[in-house]
């Protein structure tokens, strides 16, 4: 099995937050990671959360660089680097731009309501991809 992909909402020394939204409201598959996550000896915490598919993580030493070779080497998902998120923020942002395109275009012709706000949803929803200053 492929294991998710993941990325990192927020990292501070000793404290990091992966959202997983591969595996967003399975709850089996978080406890399932938790049990096997909190044996291990670099997390002092560990706190996962089906509904929004993200994982708080604590520890002593604990780092970006070195969860992802863990998390790699452990199979439990795999964590984005800047190359990857790079690439997916350059996708994001012509297609948030043709979404609100339409937007503006179903809005104009008087279809507000269903095409247009659909279209502005997905433009925002695109948006969200980019990252956040501190991670």
């Amino acid at each position: 099995m492929i294991p998710p992909a993941a990325s990192i909402c927020h990292a501070v020394p000793g404290r990091i937050r992966v959202r997983v939204p591969g595996m967003r409201g399975n709850q089996a598959w978080f406890d399932a990671l938790c049990a096997d996550l909190v044996r291990r000896p670099e997390f002092s915490v560990v706190s996962a959360n089906a509904r929004t598919g993200t994982i708080l993580l604590r520890g002593r030493d604990l780092e970006p660089a070195g969860l992802a070779g863990l998390a790699r080497t452990a199979g439990w998902f795999e964590l984005l680097t800047d190359e990857v998120e790079s690439a997916t923020k350059a996708t994001g942002r012509p297609l948030a731009a043709i979404m609100l395109m339409l937007a503006v275009v179903q809005a104009l012709r008087g279809q507000v309501m269903v095409p247009a706000l659909g279209f502005l949803w997905y433009a925002m929803e695109l948006t969200r991809w980019e990252p956040r200053d501190g991670g």
